[in-house]
């Protein structure tokens, strides 16, 4: 389940299961949290997005939004909040981004911030 899913990272996040005996009960929960602990370890971002969303994307964000809210919350106050964003939404949150890279690093880097936005 999701719940003892959690737990198994809070150990591995720790370094629990490599120093407690869990036994026998808790073997398989070490087996997975130590392989989640290797996927958030080795993951990297990767910024070639294809042009065109999958047939299934709307079950995959059902999915990855499903997951987000089992992440812990301060006195399960659950403060996240999902939007799906339209067309001029995207375009705007696009923009957004770029100028402020503009403001940091310069407009070449702005632009070239706007364009890999805009092509996702």
């Amino acid at each position: 389940s999701p719940k003892r899913a959690l737990v198994c990272l809070v150990f591995c996040m720790a370094g629990a299961v490599q120093s407690l005996n869990l036994g026998r009960i808790f073997s398989r929960r070490a087996r997975r949290a130590t392989k989640l602990q290797d996927l958030i370890l080795s993951r990297r971002t990767i910024n070639d997005f294809e042009s065109k969303l999958p047939s299934n994307w709307e079950t995959s964000l059902q999915s990855a939004i499903e997951a987000a809210t089992y992440a812990p919350n301060h006195k399960r106050t659950e403060p996240w909040r999902f939007h799906l964003l339209g067309t001029k939404s995207i375009q705007r949150v696009c923009e957004l981004n770029a100028k402020l890279v503009a403001q940091a690093k310069g407009e070449a880097a702005g632009e070239k911030k706007l364009k890999r936005w805009l092509a996702m």
